[in-house]
């Protein structure tokens, strides 16, 4: 008797069972071919494989050293994830889950419970070495149980940021795995929208040709991917611009805090001139996907988290996240705004002055008014002429310039350089702005171990600007730097031109005393006042003549009379100032309600103005 076929002595149960199983069989191949995925599910699964070291990084280029930071990938998976076809889903599902390892080790500090391996992929630096405290736990997962506490007490205890938050047994979850980048913070649940809970993934192993010490990688990235996990505490939807993954705020902040936290790793430095090699593009240009020169961007714009912070303070970032918060989605330029106006200024102001910021690094460094360690940046990283956009009047008295060739976008600026004959003479500049947009257009002056001298067009409202530069031979440079301060859109082209005039030379000497003994003085805002108040004032002078510096006092007396508190006491060259007093005295003690009176001594001249303190 022949052997009976398989289906005929199934049960009928069974026989559904084994082609649910054939079924199933069928699908994971499918899904694990890629068959039926989009082209996005097929480059996002591509990118969440890179993240742990499943596929080769394709461009070599860029596959010697370590990514820098995979939340963004992480968090667009999420976010996208029910947006997915069934296929891509299957696939992903896995790489959302909190990972698994064999031994768990609790800071005795009691704030982090760190997850780690000590054999295969993903077993940590020395799994056997335990010399420290010979507590049985391998000494690469004791120190970073130390960097992660000592992270934490900076960021909460002393910059004063709200702790993340946490599950049920009160402890931050870091896992230690083999990856392709320095770390990576995944968000996972909502708690109170539109804060969720989180938990970190740290590099099992930071052995780099680059580094070494590998604990200090183990630093700046434990810096950075716990201040994501502060910032999910805040606002975890900031990241989505237009239904568009893009967290440029979440990177450009986080990379801002590795330095604040290890000012001497500075391994921002490295990023720096993807900004500045490209300063046309958005402050919130971004990609996920590294090949792609704009991924690099938010690490390199966290110059601009500095310029905010070495301008308003360095608890300005904590301000505008806390800003952030107080809404779902994303609203990082409004929440910068808010907060740059109760300090007196605003996003527009700010970043037209951020683009004349950036002009001095390198050799033009200034670490007194600008970037404290922009002497740090190499060469890669100082804005240089573009090519076709650097204009000598001595082959040619004048010239007009129909479009550029890198157009800047929204958020994004432009460098034209003028240089001027050496014979005495000066120039006129005009600037035709495309009138979709909005622009603010300054003028730099240059010339090295000289003072600098600023100036802003005027603007129609057709965006066309014109300006006449006196003895612009005493400079080496003219910069025309126009600004696209839209908020939104994609590129704007620009027109300008130049013309060189010999008569455009400076006043007489009685006139330029005269102006550079006058200055406006404006009432404080608010008024009243609680904590802060921000009085503005202006030292008169041509912006493009050579000044001698005058002595500049501000002080604040009380009601009596009383000197209260110095707030300048230096020489100042003509140009736009800024006072912010707190209501503190010279001690820092905290002063009543009541009137008090500011006055400015410039010179030979002064005027006081009142103010009013409301506790």
């Amino acid at each position: 008797m022949s052997e009976p076929e398989l289906n005929s002595v199934l049960p009928e149960k069974s026989k559904m069972k084994k082609h649910i199983i054939i079924i199933i069989l069928f699908l994971s191949f499918g899904y694990a071919s890629g068959e039926g995925l989009t082209q996005y599910e097929k480059d996002l699964i591509r990118r969440v494989k890179q993240v742990f070291e499943e596929v080769e990084i394709e461009d070599k280029a860029l596959s010697s050293g370590p990514y820098k930071c995979a939340t963004p990938i992480m968090m667009e998976t999420r976010f996208k994830f029910e947006s997915l076809s069934p296929q891509a889903q299957v696939i992903l599902k896995n790489y959302l889950k909190q990972p698994a390892s064999d031994f768990i080790y609790r800071t005795p500090e009691g704030n982090f419970a760190i997850h780690y391996d000590t054999a295969g992929v993903d077993s940590v630096y020395k799994p056997h070495a335990d010399i420290i405290y010979k507590d049985g736990v391998p000494d690469y997962v004791n120190r970073c149980g130390w960097i992660l506490e000592e992270v934490r007490t900076f960021q909460i205890d002393t910059l004063g940021y709200q702790p993340p938050p946490l599950g049920g047994d009160k402890r931050y979850h870091v896992y230690l795995k083999s990856m392709n980048y320095l770390g990576l913070t995944y968000p996972s649940d909502f708690i109170d929208y539109p804060s969720c809970k989180s938990y970190i993934v740290l590099k099992s192993s930071y052995q780099s040709a680059s580094y070494p010490d590998q604990y200090d990688l183990m630093r700046i990235a434990a810096a950075h991917e716990f201040f994501h996990a502060i910032q999910f505490g805040y606002d975890c939807t900031e990241m989505t611009i237009g239904g568009e993954n893009n967290p440029y705020w979440f990177e450009i902040s986080s990379v801002w805090m590795e330095d604040v936290a290890y000012d001497y790793v500075n391994d921002y430095l490295d990023f720096l001139p993807y900004f500045f090699l490209y300063p046309h593009y958005s402050l919130e240009a971004f990609s996920s996907d590294f090949p792609d020169m704009r991924a690099y961007h938010p690490y390199a714009s966290s110059i601009w988290a500095f310029y905010l912070s070495e301008k308003y303070g360095v608890d300005v970032i904590r301000k505008i996240w806390i800003k952030c918060g107080e809404e779902a989605g994303y609203n990082t330029i409004e929440a910068t705004n808010s907060v740059l106006d109760s300090l007196g200024s605003s996003y527009d102001d700010a970043f037209r002055e951020f683009t004349l910021w950036n002009f001095f690094t390198n050799s033009r460094a200034d670490t007194v008014n600008f970037y404290s360690e922009g002497n740090l940046f190499d060469a890669d990283s100082k804005i240089n002429p573009v090519i076709g956009h650097n204009h000598h009047f001595s082959s040619q008295d004048s010239f007009c310039q129909s479009e550029v060739s890198h157009p800047p976008e929204y958020l994004g600026s432009n460098y034209i350089f003028f240089h001027p004959h050496t014979s005495p003479g000066g120039a006129r500049l005009y600037f035709y702005g495309d009138s979709t947009a909005a622009w603010r257009v300054s003028l730099i002056g240059y010339r090295p171990s000289q003072p600098v001298y600023f100036s802003e067009l005027i603007l129609d409202s057709l965006q066309n600007g014109f300006s006449e530069v006196f003895d612009a031979h005493l400079y080496v440079n003219l910069v025309m730097v126009p600004a696209v301060i839209s908020k939104s859109g994609g590129s704007w082209n620009f027109s300008y031109a130049g013309k060189w005039d010999p008569l455009l030379v400076g006043v007489e000497e009685e006139e330029e005393e005269q102006k550079n003994s006058g200055f406006d003085l404006t009432q404080n805002y608010p008024n009243p006042f609680n904590p802060t108040t921000t009085i503005h004032y202006t030292v008169h002078g041509s912006q493009f003549i050579v000044h001698n510096p005058i002595h500049t006092t501000f002080v604040v007396y009380n009601i009596l009379g009383q000197k209260i508190r110095t707030l300048v006491n230096e020489v100042k060259l003509p140009g736009e100032y800024k006072v912010v007093w707190d209501g503190k005295d010279e001690k820092g003690n905290s002063l009543s309600s009541g009137v008090y009176f500011y006055r400015l001594e410039i010179g030979d001249r002064s005027e006081v103005k009142k103010m009013l303190l409301v506790r």
